[in-house]
């Protein structure tokens, strides 16, 4: 190494000696106390800014409309899957009922309707010509104007003959006589009489009018069938029976379109076009075509064994009818006391062809009812009792001694 660099060495070192090392904890005494302050409490804002700012930030990201968008949806999501789960919860207990009450209205539609074949139809029409059938206003006088002046034939036939009892018929001696006041006056007040009318005994026919020759030569064709007069009247008009006995079987049939069977719908019209022809009630004729040719539809898909089972379904329906009809009609003593004896005789024959129920068994049942629940309850000074439960012995070979079994 050269001298110069020697020399230039031992300078460095002599220099670096004098230069005094500080004492230990001297450093924190170079630093002023209050700029130390300073600086921490710079820091503490710094800090504290730092937080603010971040928590802005992330409450606005919260707030934002893409959060909000994101939070909606899986709460709608939920919402969605709940409101589902209640919505196929009561659909299926809707469906559920509806099926439930379409065969309780089917199974009703029969009871009814062979009801109002008896004496309680007529009882009925009775009640709602005294309660209802009113005349009061200068309406109820114009259209029964031509009946009033002695021109419109008989109490039975005037709502048919008369030409103004049809809901047109009415509108027009309403229009002539009171043209002066509203159209919305005439149709409510017109309608308004035309429904008293159609509480009366006879009832109306709301479609159309017939004259009293026409009538007459109708009643004379029908004649030749064995179809009375009277017939053809309470078949050309409708009262509040004859309405109520088609309600009770477009019920069923309007529900029950998709969900009854054709044995069903054989059923209904079995049953409600012997009630038809039995009442000469045309609306219940028409229900019935309608669920004959349902149930005909119902069956073109199915077996022979189908149809030969619905048709027994539409035979026992309109047995069951009959059955009520006859016994009520033939039998002697009080109205109730046939009527009874028809509902119970149909629904043992009901019993008996649904079940394996022998002809002994179904006897033995209807005898049962009768011993211990019918003729209890009819008074036994009544004439017709004993007249009817010889009948009935004579007619059944019913067993007065019988006592019943706790089978049936």
């Amino acid at each position: 190494m050269p001298p110069d660099s020697n020399e230039l060495q031992q300078k460095l070192k002599r220099r670096m000696r004098r230069v005094k090392q500080p004492a230990k904890g001297t450093l924190t005494s170079l630093v002023n106390p209050k700029s130390l302050n300073k600086v921490l409490t710079k820091a503490q804002k710094l800090a504290r800014k730092t937080g603010s700012v971040a928590a802005d930030a992330a409450r606005q990201v919260v707030t934002s409309g893409s959060a909000q968008r994101v939070q909606s949806y899986f709460v709608d999501l939920h919402r969605r899957a709940t409101h589902e789960q209640i919505k196929a919860s009561l659909t299926e207990s809707w469906v559920w009922g509806k099926s439930q009450g379409t065969t309780a209205a089917a199974q009703l539609q029969s009871w009814a309707n062979a009801l109002l074949t008896t004496e309680f139809a007529q009882a009925l029409a009775s009640w709602t010509a005294d309660t209802f059938n009113k005349n009061f206003d200068k309406y109820d006088e114009i259209i029964d104007r031509i009946y009033n002046a002695g021109e419109g034939g008989s109490s039975a036939i005037h709502h048919l003959v008369d030409g103004s009892h049809s809901l047109l018929g009415a509108m027009r001696e309403a229009s002539k006589a009171y043209g002066e006041d509203s159209v919305f006056a005439e149709v409510t007040n017109t309608v308004e009489h035309l429904l008293r009318d159609l509480a009366a005994r006879t009832g109306i026919n709301p479609i159309f009018s017939l004259t009293k020759d026409q009538l007459s030569i109708l009643q004379d064709f029908a004649g030749n069938f064995g179809v009375s007069k009277s017939w053809v009247n309470d078949f050309l008009l409708i009262n509040v029976p004859e309405v109520l006995g088609a309600f009770f079987a477009v019920v069923p049939v309007w529900f029950g379109w998709s969900k009854l069977d054709a044995e069903k719908f054989a059923d209904i019209a079995g049953s409600a076009g012997m009630a038809a022809l039995i009442s000469a009630n045309p609306l219940l004729g028409l229900v019935a075509l309608i669920s004959m040719a349902r149930s005909f539809n119902l069956l073109l898909s199915k077996e022979k064994e189908a149809f030969r089972r619905s048709a027994g379904k539409g035979g026992l329906g309109a047995v069951q009818v009959g059955v009520v009809y006859t016994a009520s009609a033939t039998i002697a003593g009080p109205q109730v006391v046939g009527i009874l004896v028809g509902l119970v005789v149909a629904y043992a024959v009901r019993r008996y062809a649904s079940t394996n129920m022998t002809h002994e068994e179904m006897v033995n049942f209807i005898t049962q009812i009768y011993t211990t629940q019918i003729l209890p309850s009819i008074s036994a000074n009544a004439q017709g009792t004993l007249a009817l439960f010889r009948n009935l012995q004579q007619r059944f070979q019913f067993d007065p001694t019988l006592k019943p079994s706790g089978n049936l």
